[in-house]
């Protein structure tokens, strides 16, 4: 968390990462990202349309998304700071999301998707409650209202 000159913490933001280096040739293209930080943790994560995923926060670890194909709506807010706003914003295949520790998030899928999640630490499952903490950002109930702000 940074803090303002006023001594309040300064709210952070989920930020999308473009291919940083690409390369293509007759077989096909290579995207490049750079990472913040090494990454000792790879999951492959697969969603349905129409579902929501997270609604959680991981008190220590960042958490970079990679979404490989689809499209999906990120939905984030820095609980560390009081009376921040939910925001949210539009990710689609290719783009890398990177989520500080401490920002509770959810995604509601547009499209079928595929992703990487990439993290420094474990995401072991039995752990979870530890390096992932239960936060409902978006209800069931949300789903059609995100969606409808993005077809």
């Amino acid at each position: 968390m940074t803090k303002r000159k006023s001594g309040r913490a300064k709210p952070r933001d989920e930020i999308i990462v473009k291919p940083k280096y690409q390369y293509e040739d007759g077989r096909g293209r290579i995207d490049y990202h750079v990472l913040p930080e090494p990454v000792t943790w790879i999951g492959t994560i697969t969603t349905k349309r129409g579902s929501i995923r997270a609604n959680h926060y991981h008190p220590v670890q960042e958490q970079k998304l990679l979404l490989v194909s689809g499209k999906c709506i990120s939905i984030y807010k820095d609980i560390s700071v009081p009376g921040h706003p939910i925001r949210h914003h539009i990710v689609q295949a290719g783009d890398l999301v990177i989520t500080p520790n401490n920002i509770a998030h959810a995604v509601v899928y547009l499209e079928d998707c595929t992703q990487i999640n990439l993290v420094k630490g474990e995401r072991i499952p039995d752990n979870y409650g530890k390096h992932t903490i239960p936060y409902q950002l978006v209800k069931p109930e949300d789903i059609d209202y995100y969606i409808s702000l993005y077809r």
